[in-house]
């Protein structure tokens, strides 16, 4: 089956107005990464964010076509921003300024090795 029709100008004019008017409306495509990039921003290999768009619970999904694999950036830092804190009252405190456990067993040792005249 063919169809055939003749459009004249202003028709075509119209159609390509209409167009226009529903490309602008639209939300603008993600912008796009390869996994090397994405990689790059995570902080970590390539083949690590291909793992997040494969397997049984994909993380990312994979745009593109087989030989160019591209990840959406906004997709990206949604997955490795770190999540608000939970704890409502306290203030967040990042892991690298709270307390290890051994804190106090090393100052033990050290009030120990005071306490017999020793200098650490």
């Amino acid at each position: 089956m063919r169809l055939e029709f003749t459009l004249t100008d202003d028709q075509l004019e119209q159609i390509a107005e209409r167009v226009a008017e529903i490309l602008a409306d639209r939300e603008p495509a993600p912008e796009m990464m390869t996994f090397g990039e994405a990689g790059q921003m995570a902080g970590v290999s390539p083949r690590t964010v291909a793992n997040w768009c494969s397997g049984a619970s994909p993380r990312l999904t994979r745009y593109g076509v087989p030989r160019r694999p591209l990840v959406s950036r906004a997709e990206l830092l949604a997955l490795v921003s770190p999540p608000a804190p939970v704890v409502a009252g306290k203030p967040h405190r990042p892991a690298s300024t709270r307390r290890r456990k051994t804190d106090g067993y090393f100052r033990a040792l050290a009030k120990d090795d005071e306490s017999r005249g020793q200098s650490a």
